[in-house]
């Protein structure tokens, strides 16, 4: 899986920022606003390309220098494996993040580039194959998720000492010391996010991030998440760790109460005029597993007292 917003680096590396990217949004589920803060440079949405290259793996992915000094992580839509879907999912997990006041997942634009162009200006260097596998539309341009390159570091939960300690901050009943309070209030919203996306992939490694600067935990690459059809045994392995969590975000929870299936409908919204982000399916499967988490958070309410749930 690519690391950051769309791209792969290793912990303590910068993925150079795009010029002129702006940082500032409204801290929300127990998150900073920061790297992955809500606002951007909307030159994002019209700067051409000027130079590209592959960086992906098992997904395609491309870094894009566009006019102006800008600079992004594209994923287009590709013949890879899902590769004509995966890519809406960064899409929609950032439009949904910041319709619950979250400023932890990264920005993620739907944009259509010219196809041609990607593959003449992606066709060299080890990966550049890959370029052969973008999917254009009959209009000769490809859809994507255009993601504004970001500067982060690795924060691995996926391994020790971070995952036994993200794990005593929502698991124990002993309370959070108030140093660690804001960042145990972005794991355990990840927990709970991840599930409600049916993201299988975020603990494969390099997928969590974090801003140093402001504190800023950042869910990064989510396009395992939103499947027509996912993952029974993974999504099963989720639900048993909210099962297990004694304390949730409360500023998340009470987003998610309010956020039915009228209100997830109107945030993920549509790719291009007339083409729904996401299907019918996949929105009624994230609606039926916003019930089960708020079923667990309140029945753990009922059995320890709302004070000592949410926080």
């Amino acid at each position: 899986a690519s690391a950051g917003a769309g791209a792969s680096v290793s912990a303590g590396a910068s993925a150079g920022a795009g010029a002129g990217a702006s940082a500032s949004a409204s801290a929300g589920a127990g998150a900073g606003a920061g790297a992955g803060a809500s606002t951007y440079d909307p030159a994002y949405l019209t700067a051409q390309p000027i130079a590209a290259k592959a960086i992906g793996h098992t997904s395609l992915v491309l870094k894009l220098t566009l006019e102006g000094g800008l600079v992004a992580a594209y994923k287009p839509r590709s013949q890879k494996p899902l590769g004509s879907t995966r890519y809406r999912a960064e899409i929609a997990a950032y439009r949904i993040a910041r319709a619950l006041g979250s400023s932890n997942v990264p920005v993620a634009l739907a944009r259509k580039i010219d196809a041609a162009t990607l593959r003449a200006l992606s066709s060299q260097g080890p990966h550049g194959k890959n370029a052969d596998e973008i999917l254009a539309d009959d209009d000769g341009r490809v859809r994507g998720a255009l993601m504004p390159w970001i500067k982060y570091e690795l924060y691995p939960l996926e391994r020790e000492p971070l995952r036994s300690r993200a794990a005593e901050w929502v698991t124990s009943k002993e309370p959070v010391a108030d140093a660690d309070k804001a960042l145990a209030r972005q794991v355990a919203t990840l927990f709970v996010f991840d599930y409600y996306i049916a993201n299988w992939d975020r603990m494969s490694g390099g997928n969590v991030a974090i801003d140093k600067a402001t504190g800023t935990l950042l869910y990064v690459d989510n396009d395992g998440a939103f499947y027509e059809a996912p993952d029974g045994a993974k999504l099963a392995d989720q639900l048993a760790t909210l099962r297990k969590m004694t304390r949730f975000a409360r500023s998340f929870i009470v987003a998610l109460r309010a956020f039915g299936l009228h209100e997830l409908e109107k945030s993920v919204g549509e790719e291009v005029p007339g083409v729904p982000l996401l299907s019918k399916n996949v929105i009624d499967m994230a609606e039926e597993r916003r019930v089960r988490i708020l079923k667990i958070v309140d029945a753990r309410i009922a059995s320890d007292g709302e004070a000592s749930v949410l926080f």
